[in-house]
């Protein structure tokens, strides 16, 4: 489906087009008759690219790709053209202090921090020469804490009346409603297919907002999570969902001292008993409202920090000047996917 169009499908990303075809224009008679496929069609659905995608900037990686047409693409290797598309306050921040860049959903996301602003590894399908780098932020996780921005990660507020009815039916298991709780659901197809993994946040109301629901998933399902969500609210609930993708950041904080730092730069009792595995609250980073998850997919005790962009470069300092004492570096996305495997 065409996001934000009613009842317009296309397959894009072919490059043989007459030759793929057949194959294609079979799997999306099955969409447009049935609403699904027999098979995942992820990899060629227009909504896994999101506002950045534009005209433009498809011209010039189309360019690219015809110019590297019969080049491997090497694991780690990130072309150039379209780049920088989205970034925040500190993407500069970061390079500055020798960041390597990935691109996830357009954002310029931290892969892993290089040993000297000249250091550039060689392509390959083998171990290269991040290894050991990466290495080293998880060791450092592991031992002490590491600090990590998590940006363009899809974030949706949902409220209503209707609201926490209309999770439920949405995800094939319980929903928790209970205030400052975090959970973790699947919403399925009418074929008990996977459409999407997300973490529902019950943020109680305060002076920043009435009861709220944060509905958290990966950066690339921006349009296809908010498609499949409002084309199953019903003509008679009352529910809304709005955007908060482009305006908050999250800082992770993740390390058997993140506990400590977060003490140091927030007022709040972070205690385990206070602030259990799964909670949520806002409270304050420094001076900046922060709203935080306790919840870890390095296998580490760990914060997300959510953050206004407005205010993510004064977090970013509040959150940096407390860990000095506790051996914070910074790591990437690198450390992130080998510490959430071996997670398990």
């Amino acid at each position: 489906p065409i996001p934000g169009k009613r009842n317009a499908y296309c397959i894009i990303g072919l490059r043989a087009g007459l030759g793929e075809g057949g194959g294609h224009g079979w799997l999306l008679a099955q969409q447009i008759v049935h609403g699904e496929a027999c098979y995942d069609t992820w990899c060629i659905d227009p909504r896994r690219f999101t506002s950045h995608a534009n005209v433009e900037m498809t011209s010039l990686k189309a360019i690219e790709d015809y110019q590297n047409e019969f080049r491997f693409h090497f694991p780690h290797e990130h072309r150039p053209a379209g780049r920088p598309a989205k970034t925040t306050s500190l993407t500069s921040v970061l390079a500055a202090e020798n960041a390597e860049f990935t691109v996830v959903n357009g954002w310029e996301r931290v892969e892993y921090i290089k040993p000297s602003a000249d250091f550039h590894p060689s392509l390959s399908f083998h171990f290269d020469e991040t290894f050991d780098i990466v290495a080293g932020e998880i060791k450092n996780v592991r031992d002490n804490v590491g600090l990590c921005e998590v940006n363009g990660f899809n974030r949706f507020e949902i409220t209503g009346p209707d609201a926490y009815d209309f999770l439920d039916r949405m995800f094939c298991g319980s929903v928790t409603r209970k205030p400052g709780r975090v959970g973790l659901g699947y919403l399925l197809n009418d074929f008990g297919m996977v459409k999407s993994e997300a973490t529902i946040a019950n943020i109680p109301a305060s002076d920043r907002g009435e009861n709220r629901i944060w509905y958290g998933s990966a950066a690339a399902s921006e349009f296809h999570d908010m498609d499949w969500l409002t084309q199953h609210i019903n003509y008679n609930e009352k529910v809304q969902i709005q955007s908060l993708t482009n305006d908050q950041t999250i800082l992770l904080l993740a390390g058997p001292k993140s506990r400590d730092v977060l003490s140091a730069c927030s007022r709040e009792d972070w205690s385990k008993e206070a602030f259990p595995w799964l909670s949520v609250r806002e409270c304050f980073i420094g001076f900046s409202a922060a709203t935080v998850m306790s919840v870890s997919f390095s296998g580490e005790l760990a914060y997300e920090v959510h953050v206004p962009n407005a205010s993510l470069y004064a977090a970013y300092l509040a959150l940096s000047e407390a860990g000095k004492t506790y051996g914070m570096k910074l790591f990437g996305s690198r450390a992130v996917e080998s510490m959430r495997m071996e997670k398990g």
